[in-house]
């Protein structure tokens, strides 16, 4: 409808200067096209297409009255531009069918008025009424074009976002299966280590405790939480339950969101049972440092030591419950050990 206004409008302060003889009628003739193209941007219903088709076949029957006689051979017949330009954008707004005919409607009355009504012979408006042809065919296939352009737009994207969805969720079972592993590498597992390590030589009440907690881990599937949270709190926590005693100093006191601080306090409480089964001392340090952008965290012993190249692939000890946790919540975990030197567990975040 903005194309059809515009046009309309454009012809109709042209018309006046086509060299009309009746100038009155030839602008209230504009003045009646543009009033009635106003009201069909309102307009809704069946009625509307046989109304636009007999204001413009009263516009084609004028046309020997408001428009020179000479306006179709020297191309200045503002009547035939409207009339194309309606044709052309019926061509976008009803199905094949009717576009076609509202063309052979207007067709007939253009060949009709631009050849007999007036230079008196039929054939001279024929031209006129092919070529309205012609411009309403390429319209229609330009809209047809971009239907099919665009629904097949339509299917790439929404195959494209199914496959995204369909990774997504992918990547979401991965992430659970990942995690359930560590937690399970964390808890049933290292309980079950330490009871082979000889730890508890007789029925201990803590074993009890731990067990059930190992028990009530590996039951609770916990959804991601963006709350923020102190990490000094949580890692006071996971210092007080440690197997080993540790030297605990913040020298940053960060607030991060509950899923890294989750991270970051299962990667030191990792690290710490690993100082109380390999290491061989019972006492290591946890510093937490950073700034706004960073943090820090650093788990230190100074206990037998070993070559970290050294340790297999299948080991989840570090890579599922230290590196791989960490970088699941944007982070990044790494560890330096040097045999007799003792050992530093380093986890980041962000990575």
């Amino acid at each position: 409808m903005l194309v059809r206004t515009v046009v309309l409008a454009c012809a109709g302060l042209l018309a006046p200067l086509s060299g009309a003889e009746n100038l009155p009628v030839t602008i209230a003739a504009v003045l009646a096209v543009n009033l009635w193209n106003l009201v069909l941007w309102w307009a809704d219903g069946r009625w509307v297409l046989p109304a636009d088709l007999a204001v413009l076949t009263a516009l084609c029957l004028l046309q020997g009255e408001i428009e020179p006689a000479s306006a179709l051979d020297d191309g200045t017949s503002w009547v035939l531009v409207m009339v194309s330009v309606v044709a052309v954008s019926w061509q976008w707004r009803i199905p094949p069918a009717r576009g076609a005919l509202v063309v052979v409607v207007l067709v007939l009355f253009v060949a009709y008025s631009g050849g007999v009504a007036l230079v008196a012979e039929w054939d001279t408006g024929i031209p006129y009424g092919l070529w309205l042809f012609v411009e309403a065919g390429l319209a229609r296939l330009l809209f047809v074009l971009v239907c099919r352009g665009a629904r097949a737009a339509d299917t790439a994207t929404a195959q494209a976002a199914e496959a995204a969805r369909a990774a997504e969720v992918e990547a979401a079972r991965d992430r659970e299966h990942r995690e359930y592993l560590a937690t399970l590498h964390d808890t049933g597992a290292a309980t079950l280590l330490m009871v082979g390590m000889g730890v508890a030589t007789k029925p201990e009440p803590w074993l009890a405790e731990q067990a059930a907690r190992d028990v009530a881990a590996l039951a609770t599937r916990p959804e991601p939480d963006h709350e923020p949270v102190h990490l000094t709190t949580v890692l006071t926590r996971t210092a007080e339950a440690a197997p080993v005693a540790v030297d605990l100093r913040f020298e940053y006191q960060p607030v991060v969101t509950a899923d890294v601080a989750d991270a970051l306090a299962r990667g030191v409480a990792e690290a710490l049972r690993n100082v109380r089964r390999h290491a061989g001392v019972d006492r290591a340090s946890v510093v937490v440092s950073g700034d706004g952008a960073r943090v820090v965290v650093e788990v230190r012993d100074e206990g037998a030591g070993f070559a970290v190249e050294a340790v297999s692939a299948q080991r989840r000890g570090l890579t599922g419950s230290v590196v791989a946790r960490m970088d699941r919540v944007g982070g990044r975990g790494s560890v330096r050990s040097v045999p007799g030197e003792g050992t530093t567990v380093r986890l980041e975040w962000p990575g």
